[in-house]
């Protein structure tokens, strides 16, 4: 791919703009009372006031931002928890893998064609998949929806295709913690493991440790204070 090299238009030179040029620099400093030192001021007293689009404070950009490389550090270790313990307590200890029997309490769904169906209470259905691509903390659902399944019993009006839809599972159950208590909170796991299934990941670790789910949690709430409210919410 083609780049344009970037040319100083104070000294010529390339590799570098006018605000980094060292002759500039160095003319400034011998010259403080100089046009280009009184203009050179004034673009640094303007860059005290600007705001960073990601935190919100004033002094830097986006670019330079030091909370960006920090808030990934603490969004990765998070998730790599969060992983672990879906892997480990959802998929391997509660069976919710490919091939699982559940029964599905008070849901509703899409099928295949489009059409929705109201009131699924205790239907059974069959895990068919699980996007582990998806999985990620924190997360704006107050739980995962990557478990896929298919209905056993519900179809459509026309091509008699089983309808689909995605298991809400809690994020306090899948770390392994006592349900809320608060009303407002969907503390109900809305299904019971009838017959388990079984996945083993080919790499767990390489899984876990995946830097590219990082970057889409963080580009999903876009600033320091959103990321940091999700990072408070998780602790309680």
């Amino acid at each position: 791919m083609y780049r344009r090299s970037i040319h100083c238009r104070y000294c010529g030179a390339s590799g570098h703009n006018r605000n980094g040029c060292p002759k500039l620099k160095e003319y400034i400093k011998n010259n403080p009372n100089s046009y280009s030192a009184q203009n050179e001021k004034a673009r640094l007293e303007r860059g005290k006031h600007r705001k960073c689009s990601y935190c919100n404070t004033e002094g830097h950009n986006r670019k330079t931002c030091s909370h960006i490389m920090s808030d990934m550090i603490v969004v990765a270790d998070i998730n790599q928890d969060y992983r672990r313990k879906f892997y480990r307590n959802i998929v391997k200890d509660k069976g919710i893998a490919p091939g699982a029997l559940v029964s599905v309490d008070n849901t509703s769904g899409y099928d295949n064609h489009g059409f929705y169906h109201y009131d699924l209470k205790d239907k059974m259905a069959l895990v068919i998949d699980i996007s582990f691509e998806d999985v990620r903390s924190p997360n704006k659902e107050s739980g995962s929806q990557v478990v896929k399944i298919q209905f056993l019993d519900v179809y459509d009006y026309g091509g008699k295709r089983l309808a689909e839809n995605y298991l809400h599972v809690p994020n306090w159950f899948i770390l392994g913690k006592e349900a809320p208590t608060e009303r407002w909170y969907r503390n109900t796991v809305g299904f019971k493991v009838v017959s388990p299934g079984h996945y083993d990941l080919d790499d767990e670790e390489a899984w876990v440790k995946d830097k590219e789910v990082v970057q889409r949690i963080c580009a999903e709430y876009g600033n320091h204070l959103d990321i940091n409210y999700a990072v408070e919410h998780l602790k309680k």
